[in-house]
């Protein structure tokens, strides 16, 4: 035979067929459609044929492969399966079957909410085998057979004049006998669960995809946590969810914490990245935190947290987001108020704009152990506190003033709150030893002062005035008397304390126009903020 000679794609070698042979290699109901072929088109439709029997082939061969992988599976669950090995490295990756089914148990939701990805409906995905399981044993329900057989009537009719013309104009002269149909579901009744569309009904139904963030977060998680209940209940899920608070109101969020926290129940784990305080008030005894901090210098740092310590922090909104702060000003009580009154009206803006938190420790005795936290957490940390925090110590020689009242003071603040950069840097072990030298001097002088002084000019010590302005200027926030010694008006006293109620008092007077620079004298509270927002 010549070189460039081929052998007759119909006969393959073998001489001669017979009609029906041919036809049924060829894929063509009459010989009157052969008259009709080109060789060229004879060989396409041989190759096709040769092609969709491969895949067949194939089809059939990972089905049966799938079905061995999952008894072996069932047999060898605790082997070492390999993940991955190189070929010119020395290294192996592997790890139990248990450990992979756990981790084809999972779901993420990125923080760009995207419905359409996140529930892709196959049969490799958590949110096409819950379809899957749903509508398993009601595919041949006779209900729903009638139903899917007469949308399928309707679409014809809806589609008869473009079938006909597509048809007649393009099909029959080369395709006799060819149909075309326009379906708004499935023929394939294993299929059919791919034709599910969600829609949301919030005041007005439309897709899942149209809805706002917070509902297809909701949903997501409700339908997430629906497979791991009901579905996959054979191994644990993980759940990875970015800012779920966004587009929610704090009653939403909040909401949301709680389906989470009721989705890890005792086998499942959620990893959530967030600036939402809601999600670390969890009822969870297995916490964790990490918490990130971007440094000056562009850099990253994380700290673990142990959420039990900070318990008390999370119970008030203002001492939850220092969580998220960079700069964080501890009060003694509600002169927290007060000073972020103060900053509004002198440095409006600023408080948000360098990322400040203002929080009450809820009595000076807490002060350094909030600061303690405070910076642990990598958090730059400031204080504001009435004199006597200057003050004071646990001594029984209180006693013999009366009923003093034992109290911490400034010299139980931690090394490392002096010696932050913000506050006196390398120079801060020498201010501590300065100060504790100052009160003992002071106590020497006049013990009674020491215990009993609740303003600097009560106190037979001339340079006292001028170390307090100092520590201000260097974010040591100690004012000269008690924060409502410094009230113009009368509104609060030393012996009319500022409370909730005149807090909220006090908030009715500046939302009707007044300034607290008109109610307080703020001099002392600007030195401190100008150090915190510099």
């Amino acid at each position: 035979m010549p070189a460039d000679a081929i052998e007759c794609p119909l006969c393959l070698g073998e001489g001669r067929l017979k009609r029906t042979e041919v036809l049924d290699r060829l894929g063509v109901k009459d010989f009157a459609r052969v008259a009709q072929l080109s060789a060229e088109e004879a060989f396409r439709l041989l190759s096709q044929k040769h092609t969709h029997d491969d895949q067949n082939v194939w089809a059939r061969f990972e089905s049966e492969l799938a079905r061995r992988t999952a008894e072996i599976e069932q047999h060898h669950r605790d082997e070492l399966h390999t993940l991955r090995e190189a070929n010119n490295k020395d290294w192996l990756l592997a790890f139990k079957a248990n450990v992979r089914n756990e981790l084809l148990q999972s779901a993420i939701i990125p923080s760009f909410r995207d419905p359409q990805n996140q529930l892709r409906l196959s049969s490799w995905t958590w949110y096409g085998k819950l379809m899957q399981h749903l509508t398993a044993g009601h595919m041949k329900n006779p209900d729903l057979q009638n139903a899917l057989t007469a949308v399928r009537q309707v679409a014809d009719e809806i589609f008869e004049s473009v079938r006909e013309q597509v048809r007649e104009s393009a099909l029959e002269v080369a395709f006799p006998g060819t149909q075309l149909f326009f379906q708004f579901n499935a023929d394939n009744q294993l299929d059919l669960y791919k034709t599910c569309v969600l829609y949301v009904d919030d005041g007005f139904k439309s897709l899942l995809t149209d809805k706002g963030s917070g509902i297809q977060s909701a949903v997501i998680i409700g339908l997430f946590s629906y497979y791991t209940k009901f579905v996959n209940v054979a191994t644990s899920a993980l759940l990875c969810i970015e800012e779920p608070e966004l587009y929610l109101h704090s009653h939403a969020r909040r909401l949301i914490s709680d389906r989470l926290t009721d989705f890890i129940g005792d086998k499942n784990q959620v990893i959530v990245t967030t600036h939402s305080a809601e999600f670390l008030r969890s009822s969870g005894e297995d916490v964790n935190v990490i918490a990130l901090s971007r440094e000056d210098d562009g850099g990253t740092t994380s700290i673990s947290v142990n959420v039990k310590d900070y318990a008390r922090l999370l119970v008030h909104e203002f001492s939850s987001e220092i969580f998220f702060a960079e700069k964080v000003i501890i009060c003694e009580g509600f002169d927290d108020f007060v000073v972020r009154a103060v900053a509004r009206e002198l440095f409006p803006k600023q408080l948000d704009a360098k990322n400040v938190s203002v929080t009450s420790a809820a009595g000076k005795d807490n002060i350094a152990g909030v600061a303690r936290l405070v910076l642990n957490l990598g958090i730059r940390c400031y204080l504001v506190a009435d004199f006597d925090y200057f003050l004071r110590d646990t001594s029984d020689d209180r006693l013999r003033y009366g009923d003093v009242k034992a109290h911490q003071s400034i010299v139980n603040m931690s090394l490392d709150f002096f010696t932050q950069p913000c506050i006196y840097g390398n120079k801060g072990k020498g201010a501590l030893k300065g100060l504790q030298s100052l009160r003992e001097k002071i106590r020497n002088a006049d013990e009674s002062a020491f215990y009993l002084a609740k303003a600097v000019g009560e106190v037979p010590e001339p340079s006292l005035p001028g170390i307090l302005q100092k520590l201000r200027q260097n974010g040591v926030g100690i004012l000269s008397c008690e924060l409502e010694a410094l009230c113009k008006d009368g509104f609060v006293s030393p012996n009319k304390k500022l409370n909730l109620n005149r807090t909220f008092e006090l908030n009715a007077r500046l939302a009707n126009g007044e300034k607290i620079s008109d109610i307080f004298d703020v001099t002392e509270l600007k030195e401190l903020l100008t150090a915190v927002l510099s």
